[in-house]
């Protein structure tokens, strides 16, 4: 059965950057020990594509490969879009530490929090902004932190998964927890948990983005029912 879950969904921490990703993708990294990236050619937000392009050539045509992640720092959480954009089906959120990922990739990767700006904003934010870390403001509820992986024509060929080969603990390391897809059957959820311990991964919840059990006997208790009244 899916554990008490006494973490409190709505407390959001400083210094977490999280990651959605398929269950089988995941469990593809820690067979692999590495982080295994696609081509951003292949993402759906054309102009998000073109502005990478844009960026290569002007880096010496130097192959790259992005993570993308949801910086939660303040009172930013997650939300049922990014589920359902990001982790449909069985797809799980990886909640990194910040502090200790960036220092365990050290120099091989640039980092940079994205920037949304709209059309007014534009010339403005592009005056001070590396050109990698800007996308459309159609976008800004994904509060995007980037890291960008640099290769070679080698190990970054078009169309393949690079493979960014990690030491031997980094994720039990890096990752704080890991919250897996609400749609999940207890049974199923219990299953996937023991696989996650067995990699030394000890804070796996549900997520409750559906149903949230704590909030539902908050609001009850506070709630002035008369307010709720009909009529007079």
């Amino acid at each position: 059965m899916t554990e008490n879950n006494t973490e409190q969904e709505d407390s959001i921490k400083n210094g977490i950057l999280s990651h959605y990703i398929k269950w089988s993708y995941f469990l593809s990294w820690l067979e692999k020990r590495a982080i295994l990236l696609g081509d951003y050619e292949d993402w759906e937000d054309r102009s998000d594509v073109a502005i990478l392009n844009a960026y290569v050539e002007r880096n010496k045509n130097i192959p790259i490969r992005v993570l993308c992640l949801l910086d939660r720092a303040g009172d930013f959480r997650d939300s049922y879009y990014h589920w359902k954009v990001y982790a449909k089906d069985d797809g799980i959120r990886i909640d990194f530490n910040k502090d200790k990922l960036l220092k365990a990739l050290g120099n091989k990767v640039t980092t940079g929090k994205v920037k949304y700006p709209n059309d007014r904003e534009l010339e403005k934010v592009c005056k001070s902004t590396p050109l990698q870390f800007i996308k459309r403001s159609s976008y800004d509820s994904d509060n995007e932190f980037r890291l960008i992986f640099f290769g070679n024509k080698d190990n970054m060929k078009r169309g393949q998964l690079f493979e960014f080969e990690v030491k031997k603990d980094f994720f039990k390391e890096c990752i704080e927890s890991i919250r897996l897809n609400y749609s999940l059957s207890d049974e199923k959820f219990d299953k996937m948990k023991n696989i996650l311990k067995e990699y030394g991964f000890k804070k796996v919840y549900h997520s409750k983005i559906l149903k949230y059990e704590r909030w539902e006997k908050m609001v009850l208790k506070f709630a002035d029912f008369k307010l709720s009244n009909k009529g007079d």
